[in-house]
């Protein structure tokens, strides 16, 4: 069950003393996948995240917002049936944020669960899909901008 779900932490759980083409191929090669289909795969995902000239990098020498891409790239690249990310984009600007985006809605369309833990407004309405939002303790759904209408309170 638990490689089926892709996880993002807040604070990366990256392994030091592995490379962030390592670190992002690590759920591929537990599952036996053959380490150079793995490694390619992984090359193409942090290219895509703009990590190209990082593959060989370890994850002290990273800013904070390279690492949690690598995260996100361990978290994604199974293509997990559920990916559960807390601040995925809090350590990056707005233009890797708004593509970080479009890799979360491309994997919802593959069909993935995603959900997205933010404080960042911006995101939310950047995203266009309902939102759960905690409202003086509790559960309150608002809904994506297209549907918008009543806001439905979910009880505890």
């Amino acid at each position: 069950m638990r490689r089926r779900i892709g996880v993002v932490f807040q604070d990366f759980r990256l392994i030091d003393h592995l490379t962030a083409l390592e670190n992002v191929a690590l759920p591929l090669t537990v599952t036996g996948e053959p380490e150079a289909k793995a490694y390619e795969k992984v090359s193409e995902l942090l290219t895509w995240v703009g990590l190209a000239d990082y593959l060989d990098s370890y994850p002290p020498t990273l800013s904070g917002g390279q690492q949690q891409r690598v995260a996100i790239a361990r978290a994604v690249i199974g293509r997990p049936s559920l990916l559960l990310a807390d601040e995925p984009t809090g350590n990056v600007d707005d233009r890797i944020a708004m593509r970080l985006l479009f890799l979360f809605q491309e994997l919802h369309r593959s069909g993935t669960t995603v959900l997205i833990a933010t404080h960042s407004e911006g995101f939310v309405r950047r995203a266009h899909h309902p939102c759960l939002r905690l409202d003086a303790g509790h559960i309150v759904l608002q809904p994506a901008p297209q549907e918008q209408g009543a806001v439905a309170k979910v009880r505890p």
